[in-house]
């Protein structure tokens, strides 16, 4: 067995491994050593068409493992968060309003509940009704 153009030792333990380790290994080298993240100046196009090539090649579905939540759209600008609406099909006024919203606006659907106060958990707490003994 040759590894990299010279014979590979038999005491590698590659030669002793099974197929679904040395996979397995195989996806975790290629997962620290991609980069899929397209920054607004990115002059690496080839590094995100390579990304794009391995995420074709493997079926890759990111809605299935990652929903944008609050820290994430957190680093996106109003203009990104409208980009991506017209892009997903909503309309114009949609996003011109997005553009618009105060700093700190979410839609309602992006906003996390907001926390009582200590005083308003208090008063809901002595409003439930006593355990029954």
């Amino acid at each position: 067995m040759q590894w990299i153009g010279l014979p590979r030792p038999k005491s590698d333990p590659c030669n002793r491994a099974e197929t679904t380790k040395l996979l397995d290994l195989l996806a975790v080298v290629t997962a620290a050593n991609l980069n899929a993240v397209a920054a607004r100046y990115d002059a690496s196009k080839s590094r995100l068409a390579q990304a794009g090539q391995v995420a074709e090649a493997v079926g890759l579905d990111m809605k299935q493992w990652w929903t944008p939540e609050a820290p994430f759209l957190s680093r996106l600008s109003k203009a990104d968060i409208a980009d991506v609406l017209r892009e997903a099909g909503c309309s114009e006024t949609a996003a011109r309003s997005v553009e618009r919203a105060p700093k700190d606006w979410l839609p309602l659907p992006l906003r996390g509940r907001e926390q009582p106060t200590h005083e308003q958990a208090t008063q809901t707490i002595a409003a439930l009704p006593a355990a029954a003994e």
